[in-house]
């Protein structure tokens, strides 16, 4: 009875009902003396009982002639002020719904003039559900992707409008109808879609056979989708100015800026090998949207780019391109060298220089000529050099191939000999070149790449090499642990360079090495003829440890070694948490995975597990976390971010072995 009563408030605009059916003594009475929460023993025992009580008191509450009476002009869309009250009092019903144990089924047994406003308030409910909500009430409304206890609960994100509750099918078919529009094929390619510029919107079989029942789908696209007008909510008062107003705006879209310049790796992710490209067709770039749409009045807002860096979108539109190339399907004999030349700009940007990146990621790239990569190389762009040059390893990975060799050869100081004319090479461009040798060396063993490898990581800063050295030494850790892929301490020739001990020196401290025999033919790169950073001599662990701990982790991949694991175990004690890094807990938890491959589970006993027992109070929600716990947060969150990764990379693995 209380439900109908929460049906007739739900609508008040739409279908007002007459005053004497509230008060009426049927109303307070319950005539028909039947429940929800027995409906199903009525239904399975007594059925005739149970829809002749159910007819009996839906035409009590509701009838069709008083309605045909109130429909005539109520039946229209409310107001636009009254949307939240109507959305807040569609979830009292779900919520009332849940009380009385109603399930889905026995929305079948109502007449159709009551059941139609309950499945009205399930689906204005579907799109944006309260977090709160019980597993219940998700799947009343469908959602069972938030049904999941593990699932992650509803956020809503700034983005496009989904104020409407509509299904994947739906927004399927309109992309389709959209499509035919506009005069395009029907066919379900991903390039003949002219709305569907970033590939986000995914229309196959496969995706309405697996994901047709939830909107988990839908919300993955709306969360990574950069080519609309972020949605501006930004409270209004009496007492702001216009120009209070204004820079409110411009400080939102700044904020919002950084989640938009972010979003091609996931998009990347989500949309690999969905389209299939045409030899006549250019790749399409989907651009990045910085601008904002207002709720209020649907006027749209441009961010001013004169409070952002001058090359805020550089390094964004390199990985926006990578993703724009990761949209084209694997092993496409369309993708050929005039295709690759075919789309190559007038002029040098990010952009290309990620496509670049992106085809060698798929192994396209091995169809350029010498002759292609030398003028790629001649256009001195930092950005193309570096995508044209991990792009090629990449696509030669693990072949030692002599001609990519050489042309990695010539960005790295460190292996020319001491007469070798000196070359100015930037600094991003040397740590793309060195992480291309460690592509090209995968799993080689080679003992020269190693000893040179080893050495950059603990490289020490002189006057023309101040610049990105973090970055450098990380890459340098990353390639040695690829020339060294899960060999251990089992490789041979390599026994008499102690790469453990040295590794485990850069990541726990100590006195920086003696310089070896292969930089030896480099510059001398003394300390003291830096007259700008004197580390002196020990090593300097905020510039080491990164590249040295996934060093480790991949040396020792998946051999589950469990004394070189116990290196790599977060601290105990909170003096030796805090004074680690939060990225460096990160890194170290990650390498300690990738050694113990077999022991990854998704489970909360595992995260447990690698959470230190002196920080556990930091996230324990029963009790107030003390001091000590409080400021460790970062470093448990590391943690816990860590696991989720390691997680779905063992997933996949799973996924492709099998």
């Amino acid at each position: 009875m209380s439900l109908t009563i929460e049906i007739l408030r739900v609508l008040p605009d739409r279908l007002s009902p007459p005053p004497s059916l509230l008060t009426s003594n049927q109303l307070m009475r319950h005539p028909s003396g039947i429940s929800f929460a027995d409906s199903r023993e009525l239904r399975e025992h007594r059925p005739h009982v149970f829809m002749g009580g159910l007819k009996r008191h839906a035409s009590s509450l509701l009838s069709p002639c008083r309605v045909a009476e109130r429909a005539g002009g109520r039946w229209g869309g409310a107001e636009g002020g009254a949307d939240d009250g109507r959305v807040a009092r569609c979830e009292s019903v779900v919520m009332m719904m849940v009380n009385l144990r109603m399930e889905l089924k026995d929305l079948d047994l109502l007449p159709l003039s009551v059941a139609l406003p309950i499945r009205e308030c399930l689906c204005v409910c579907r799109s944006d559900p309260p977090s709160s909500w019980p597993r219940e009430a998700y799947i009343l409304i469908s959602r069972h992707d938030l049904a999941s206890p593990i699932a992650p609960r509803p956020v809503r994100v700034s983005g496009t409008d989904n104020s409407q509750g509509s299904d994947l099918v739906a927004d399927i078919m309109a992309d389709k109808q959209g499509a035919m529009a506009a005069g395009g094929a029907t066919s379900d390619k991903v390039h003949t879609d002219a709305l569907n510029v970033d590939g986000t919107r995914q229309d196959s079989d496969f995706a309405r056979l697996r994901f047709g029942k939830d909107r988990r789908l839908v919300e993955v696209r709306r969360c990574l989708s950069a080519t609309n007008p972020v949605r501006l909510r930004i409270p209004s008062s009496a007492d702001i100015t216009d120009h209070d107003i204004h820079a409110a705006h411009q400080s939102r879209l700044q904020i919002l800026a950084r989640r938009t310049l972010s979003l091609a790796v996931g998009r990347g992710m989500f949309t690999l090998g969905l389209a299939t490209p045409l030899p006549t067709e250019a790749l399409p770039i989907p651009p990045l949207q910085l601008g904002g749409r207002l709720a209020s009045n649907d006027a749209v807002i441009k961010l001013d780019l004169a409070l952002l860096p001058c090359d805020h979108a550089a390094w964004p539109e390199f990985h926006n391109g990578v993703a724009a190339a990761l949209r084209l399907s694997l092993g496409q004999t369309a993708i050929s060298r005039t295709w690759i030349v075919y789309n190559r700009p007038e002029t040098a940007n990010h952009a290309h220089a990620g496509v670049l990146m992106g085809l060698g990621l798929q192994g396209h790239l091995k169809a350029l000529a010498k002759t292609d990569l030398y003028s790629y190389l001649c256009l001195d762009h930092e950005a193309t050099q570096i995508g044209i040059m991990l792009g090629m390893a990449v696509s030669k990975r693990g072949t030692l191939d002599e001609g990519v060799f050489k042309m990695l050869y010539v960005h790295i100081p460190s292996l020319h000999p001491a007469n070798y004319p000196d070359l100015e090479v930037s600094s991003a461009v040397q740590t793309a070149a060195v992480m291309g040798i460690g592509l090209l060396y995968q799993g080689s063993k080679n003992r020269r790449m190693a000893e040179m490898l080893l050495a950059e990581i603990g490289r020490r800063a002189s006057n023309d090499r101040l610049q990105d050295r973090e970055g450098f030494s990380l890459a340098a850790g990353m390639a040695l642990g690829l020339v060294c892929l899960g060999q251990g301490n089992s490789a041979a020739g390599l026994a008499d360079l102690h790469i453990e001990n040295s590794l485990r020196k850069y990541i726990g401290g100590g006195r920086a090495a003696e310089q070896t025999s292969a930089s030896a033919q480099a510059p001398v790169t003394d300390p003291t003829l830096c007259c700008r950073i004197k580390e002196g001599d020990h090593v300097n662990l905020d510039v080491t440890a990164p590249g040295a701990t996934l060093a480790l982790g991949l040396m020792f991949l998946q051999t589950n070694n469990a004394t070189v694991a116990a290196r790599l175990t977060v601290p105990k004690t909170h003096f030796l948490l805090q004074y680690l890094r939060p990225d460096l807990v990160l890194l170290r938890v990650l390498a300690r995975n990738l050694i113990m491959w077999d022991s990854i589970t998704a489970s909360k006993e595992f995260v447990d597990e690698l959470i230190p027992d002196i920080v556990k109070g930091a996230y324990d929600q029963t009790a107030a976390p003390k001091k000590e716990d409080a400021r460790c947060v970062d470093r448990v969150c590391a943690v816990c971010v860590c696991v989720c990764v390691c997680v779905c990379v063992r997933s996949r693995a799973c996924v492709m072995h099998a």
